[in-house]
């Protein structure tokens, strides 16, 4: 798999993910990946049916923003190639691409091997909350999104753990799986 194949495929996953199972994602963006590199496009009703038919929830949402995204593989392409930090990067893409959000960002990141972002969801929130680094469930608007982080950063700092680790690892124990 190529460059772009590779960030094709992480882009149209994350979106898929949010809120769904990541095997479901996976099967989806899989298809939605074939049909582009055959016709070098997609149309939304197609990406709709596809994302209804593996079960990816909120499927005509997603399949607009999937749409969307790929027309931008370009600008994304050059987002990641301009020696920004993944911070930088993550702000640029969590305010241009629709559907990825903070954590959609940052998981996509992740995925094409930037560090040092935390992927917040319900399972690392939970976590938080257990040990004391936030005092209730909160919401994760952006600004949110970076206290929580910053305090998840510092907590593995003063334990001797990796950011990059820790939320596969909540997760791991709490899904009972880890996919990507």
């Amino acid at each position: 798999m190529n460059r772009e194949e590779r960030l094709l495929r992480e882009l149209v996953f994350c979106i898929c993910a949010a809120q769904t199972s990541p095997f479901k994602a996976d099967n989806a963006s899989q298809t939605i990946e074939n049909i582009w590199k055959k016709k070098g496009s997609v149309e939304v009703n197609e990406v709709c049916q596809i994302l209804k038919d593996f079960g990816v929830r909120f499927h005509n949402h997603k399949a607009l923003y999937i749409v969307e995204a790929l027309r931008c593989v370009g600008t994304i392409q050059n987002i990641l190639s301009n020696g920004m930090n993944p911070l930088e990067e993550r702000e640029i893409i969590a305010r241009k691409v629709k559907g990825l959000g903070m954590k959609g960002s940052s998981h996509f990141l992740r995925n094409l091997g930037r560090t040092g972002l935390a992927i917040i969801d319900r399972h690392v929130l939970r976590f938080c909350r257990i040990v004391k680094l936030i005092p209730r469930e909160m919401s994760l608007a952006r600004r949110t999104y970076l206290w929580i982080e910053e305090r998840l950063k510092n907590f593995c700092a003063t334990n001797g753990l990796n950011i990059d680790v820790l939320d596969g690892v909540i997760f791991l124990y709490s899904a009972g799986y880890f996919l990507k």
